[in-house]
């Protein structure tokens, strides 16, 4: 076999011509080549060259397979799925984060105010002992010292309750929106329609199945029909061509029959006209030969005659009563030639 020239691809050749003898072969190889870089995302500029080269013609990808087509749908359909519900989780998070956000910007003002009340009863409360303590003229005594270390305490015991009841919110706005970005959530949803594509493309698999049994045995059953087809196709064509010389036969016989009656309707047409001509010739006008018949006819002819004359007029009437005549005429002609020719 000659042996032929074609270029490789980079990878393989490093772009240098390399040698084939089997010219299907290498197209073959090529286009497994090309499959699989384009599966891959890989150029394929090169290899496409070497396709045309080979074949004379562009590449052309081939029809994803049914199995192919819908799981590329249904990868499709739920990674959209998957992005918007997460897109849409994501979003509520926000909303939800961005409340609590604004609650915890409102605890410090608020828990501010307390301290400052706590502060104002404080030194209202040490204005009051220290007033007490004057009118009693007790300035200076332990009484007025333990008045207000009990204050200064009380004061100091309310401000470390209110910083650790503002620090205990803070801590659980804090829990709350760690709560809502626990990033468990997203990855239950995640699962939840990975499951669900994971069961669609089962379903799809088993269809496919299906699908390629079904296909199959529709090709038997196709490739029975078409057997069968054949044979009584066959069959028909020979009782057609059979029928058709039959027919043809038959055509040839009814055309001289058909000529044959044509003939002997023109002779009989002849004959009527003629026995109607011999009888008119009897009278002088054709007034005289209507009174003639008119005369001659039964009553029922009488009144058919009359009637013709009401519906298409006197001229009408007169002309299909010489048709009708004309057919007597020639009919009992005819009979007494028959019974003249008997012996």
């Amino acid at each position: 076999m000659a042996t032929k020239y074609g270029y490789g691809t980079i990878e393989e050749n490093q772009g240098k011509a390399v040698k084939f003898t089997d010219k299907n072969a290498e197209i073959a190889r090529t286009t497994q080549v090309i499959q699989n870089r384009m599966k891959d995302g890989l150029d394929t500029t090169h290899q496409l060259s070497h396709y045309k080269n080979l074949t004379g013609q562009d590449y052309q990808a081939p029809e994803p397979s049914y199995l192919e087509k819908f799981t590329q749908q249904i990868n499709a359909m739920f990674d959209q799925q998957k992005q918007a519900r997460l897109a849409e989780l994501q979003a509520q998070r926000d909303r939800a984060t961005g409340m609590i956000n604004q609650q915890k910007a409102e605890v410090k003002p608020a828990y501010q105010g307390l301290r400052n009340q706590t502060d104002t009863v404080n030194l209202q409360g040490v204005q009051k002992l220290r007033e007490a303590m004057a009118d009693a003229g007790l300035t200076s005594s332990g009484e007025n010292v333990s008045g207000q270390v009990s204050l200064a305490n009380q004061r100091q015991n309310s401000l470390n309750s209110l910083n650790l009841q503002e620090q205990q919110q803070l801590n659980d706005l804090d829990r709350r929106i760690a709560d809502i970005n626990n990033p468990a959530e997203a990855q239950a949803l995640i699962n939840q329609l990975e499951a669900q594509r994971a069961e669609a493309l089962l379903n799809l698999g088993m269809q496919a199945e299906q699908m390629d049994y079904t296909r199959g045995r529709d090709q038997v059953m196709d490739n029975r029909w078409q057997t069968q087809f054949d044979l009584g196709r066959n069959q028909w064509q020979q009782q057609y061509d059979y029928q058709l010389g039959r027919d043809r036969v038959e055509d040839a016989r009814w055309r001289e029959q058909w000529e044959y009656g044509k003939q002997r309707d023109t002779i009989s047409d002849q004959q009527r006209n003629a026995a109607l001509q011999w009888e008119k010739q009897q009278f002088q006008t054709e007034q005289a030969w209507r009174q003639y018949v008119y005369n001659n006819m039964s009553a029922s002819e009488k009144a058919q005659l009359e009637w013709n004359r009401e519906m298409f007029g006197d001229e009408m009437a007169w002309r299909m009563e010489e048709s009708n005549r004309a057919d007597r005429l020639a009919r009992d002609r005819m009979e007494f030639e028959a019974g003249f020719q008997q012996p």
